[in-house]
């Protein structure tokens, strides 16, 4: 408390708090824990149960149904996934759950280049899935009825509730900048297009470790969008059931629950809920790792080692930089139990490198850097200069302050304001280091690799080293998760002495962490609140303002679904929502943004790189440009639609004319350049009403319509010319004796020829 107070006093933390959300959180907290407790009351039944009844409606309501059965098929698939390497689902299914969803991901990662009919293997796969869950009936029936035993436990509503309240963050439009950025990518391409373009060039992160939106893009594809939220929720409930079974598990009763309301009031999860970062698969599946090294099932060495190396791929799967928690792992259970570690490697090391090896894979085949855009100064890969890439914003080093500024100045560690790394490590030290101190199993396990003091230890020396080489408060959400079980032991020895004053300090600190939950994040800042039902317009309306571009993208698709779209700002690099036909002149397009650069002062620069690029439409937002752009913009391009404060542009591209047109014969069109081109065709004349205009090339492909009553014909088609040859085009259906007249125009795809720096097996498999 000393510490606490010491802190608020000598910072400016207590003026950050946003009062106006704040209210909203707790109206919204007020109103979940009334309708549960009256509608209990008035039906006769625990109102836990009831409460658990209303977040399950909530899921469709918020998300739709398409992502919410999307994501319970994928919880059906996992189920089985684990079933098949020996974990039942009534031995350990949390972990069963967490490792089948490890295996998919990895299946979605090794598939990601190759396009396939994804939703037809899905659909296959479920299909094949009912047979098996048929046969568990009586399974998931004992199971039911022992979760309907823990929720009728009366220190169950309160986790429950604060675990509900993560309902709202997730139900949030995908507005982070990361995931408009980066993330959305996969999932949106492999919904759109069948397989991940892994264009580095364009995008220097769409060859990073990938596992957690690789199994996003599973959910994409079953639900026919982007699923975010839903799978969010699935991976919240991970865990935090998982957070409960392992204090659970701990010598210590009733403080399971202590540790979930400890655990789940931190603000960086409610953060972590509203987008794809990996940190919040990472701790659902870290806390399943340590869980298991603590306890594993009785399945024989050979088993152990193979789940425990599937969790271990998962981890290295999601981001390389979680070496420094298995690494540290690893080599306590090497000191703590040689003998049975080495009898868990020949399973564990193999499956390790098939569930986190895809990613790094490709990578190296692609670009001969296996954790590109990362030490490309060893690597040297060509889609990026040769240097090591590092963020110096937070990496100032490693002092006394830091221990201070966590807490009280945590925005030097994050995009945020202060006071959300979790006031319980300032508060409840105390309680804390007794709790570490005394962190062991009720039933020893005869397979154990670590006791839970060893599991911290290391834990805590593997954030040390991962801080200390980037002080970013994100990266450590994992680890302070699994803090709160030996905080909670801590706080449960305290309730046997002073149970009034450790309720006291458990709900203090849970509503000290809920008034700091806006200051995660720019967007709860500005809403906490779901702007309204799955698909509504007032939710549309609010993305549109926080991110207009995802909007004009869509317009500028449907008008041309091949349109090479530039974002012309380069602190927006907002390309995922383009399902891969977007560029930046951000450094994640190094050679569009040297580009840019050398364009910054000279308007008339400009239209020769659009020109060099192939770009049809540009976005760009009122007054973040360099005004050579905005020049630019107004001589060579016209505004076709405003959305906030972003425009979306039409490149002014002319039109050559070739006339007159002979009908059944051929033209010829000469491209300068090299390929790939695509060429825009637009033939008028006259034509016999109702009967069949077409336009073919040399390779046979055809293009027809109908004429239309008019007799005035005004053919129009589109050509991808991949060849370094001429297009030749020929028209039948136009009258003989009528004028017909040729116009086109052709723009270079930069998409595309990127695309041919691929491996030549890459390439022929896509055709």
């Amino acid at each position: 408390m000393v510490l606490l107070v010491t802190g608020l006093a000598s910072s400016d933390v207590l003026t950050q708090i946003h009062w106006r959300r704040v209210r909203e959180l707790l109206l919204c907290g007020a109103l979940l824990w009334l309708l549960p407790s009256l509608a209990g009351w008035l039906l006769g039944r625990s109102r836990t149960v009831v409460l658990c009844a209303l977040l399950l409606l909530a899921v469709p309501v918020l998300h739709g149904l398409g992502p919410t059965l999307a994501v319970l098929g994928l919880f059906l698939l996992a189920l089985r996934l684990g079933s098949l390497l020996g974990l039942g689902i009534e031995q350990q299914p949390l972990i069963s759950l967490t490792v089948g969803l490890s295996v998919l991901a990895a299946l979605a990662g090794w598939l990601l280049p190759w396009p396939m009919p994804l939703l037809d293997l899905l659909i296959l796969a479920l299909l094949l899935c009912f047979g098996w869950l048929w046969e568990q009936r009586p399974a998931l029936l004992r199971q039911g009825r022992q979760l309907l035993s823990t929720l009728h436990r009366r220190s169950a509503f309160w986790p429950l509730w604060l675990v509900g309240m993560g309902w709202l963050p997730a139900a949030l439009p995908s507005v982070q900048f990361d995931d408009l950025a980066y993330h959305l990518a996969l999932p949106l391409q492999l919904e759109a297009n069948g397989f991940a373009r892994l264009d580095a060039y364009s995008q220097v992160w769409s060859l990073a470790p990938w596992a957690g939106d690789a199994l996003q893009g599973w959910a994409a594809v079953l639900a026919g969008h982007s699923a975010r939220g839903a799978v969010n929720l699935l991976w919240w409930l991970l865990l935090w059931s998982g957070v409960y079974r392992l204090c659970r598990a701990a010598a210590l009763p009733g403080t399971a629950s202590r540790s979930v309301l400890v655990g789940a009031a931190m603000p960086m999860g409610w953060m972590l809920l509203g987008g794809q970062q990996t940190e919040l698969p990472a701790a659902a599946v870290l806390v399943a790792l340590v869980a298991w090294l603590i306890d594993p099932a009785k399945l024989g060495p050979r088993r152990q080692g193979l789940v425990g190396g599937v969790l271990t791929g998962m981890l290295l799967g999601l981001k390389i930089s979680h070496l420094a928690f298995v690494g540290p792992l690893l080599a306590a259970a090497a000191l703590s139990r040689p003998r049975r570690l080495l009898a868990w490697l020949p399973t564990a090391v193999p499956a390790t490198l098939i569930v986190a090896g895809s990613s790094y894979s490709y990578a190296a085949w692609i670009s001969g850097n296996p954790v590109l855009p990362l030490y490309n100064g060893w690597f040297g890969a060509p889609q990026l200069p040769v240097e090591n890439l590092f963020d110096r914003r937070y990496a100032e080093g490693l002092d006394l302050s830091d221990a201070f500024g966590l807490w009280f100045d945590s925005s030097r560690y994050f995009e945020g304001w202060d006071g959300v790394a979790g006031w319980q490590f300032v508060l409840l030290l105390g309680p804390l280091l007794w709790g570490w101190r005394h962190w062991r199993l009720q039933q020893p396990s005869d397979g154990s690799l670590l006791d839970g003091r060893v599991a911290m230890a290391a834990l805590l020396l593997g954030a040390l080293l991962l801080f200390a080489q980037m002080q970013y408060l994100r990266y450590l959400y994992p680890v302070l998760v699994i803090a709160s079980v030996p905080l909670a032991l801590g706080l449960g020895s305290l309730s046997q002495q002073r149970p009034r004053l450790a309720t006291g300090l458990l709900g203090f600190v849970v509503v000290l962490n809920l008034l700091y939950v806006p200051n995660v994040s720019w967007i709860l800042r500005d809403r906490i609140l779901p702007a309204g039902t799955a698909g509504s317009a007032a939710g549309e309306v609010w993305a549109a303002r926080m991110a207009p571009e995802r909007e004009l993208i869509d317009a500028a698709l449907a008008i041309d679904p091949h349109a090479s779209i530039l974002l012309g700002d380069t602190g927006l690099p907002y390309l995922a929502h383009s399902s891969g036909r977007a560029l930046t002149t951000s450094w994640y397009d190094p050679e569009l943004s040297a580009a840019a650069a050398e364009c910054a002062n000279d308007a008339r620069c400009w239209p020769a790189l659009w020109q060099r690029a192939g770009i049809s439409h540009l976005i760009h937002r009122d007054g973040l440009g360099p005004a050579a752009l905005d020049d630019a913009l107004t001589l060579h391009a016209r505004p076709l639609r405003l959305s906030q404060q972003a425009t979306l542009y039409e490149i002014d591209r002319p039109w050559a004319v070739q006339s007159p047109v002979v009908p059944n014969e051929a033209w010829t069109i000469v491209l300068p350049g090299l390929p790939p081109w695509r060429v825009e065709v637009r033939v008028e004349g006259r034509c016999l009403p109702g009967s069949s205009l077409s336009l073919s090339d040399q390779r046979g492909l055809l293009q027809q319509r109908s004429c239309p009553s008019s007799g005035r014909a005004l053919q129009r088609a589109q050509w991808l010319q991949e060849a370094a040859e001429p297009l030749q085009l020929s028209a039948t259906g136009l009258q003989a004796d009528g004028p017909a007249t040729l116009h086109w125009r052709a723009r270079h795809d930069l998409l595309l020829a990127r695309e041919s720096t691929l491996p030549a097996w890459l390439r022929e498999a896509r055709r």
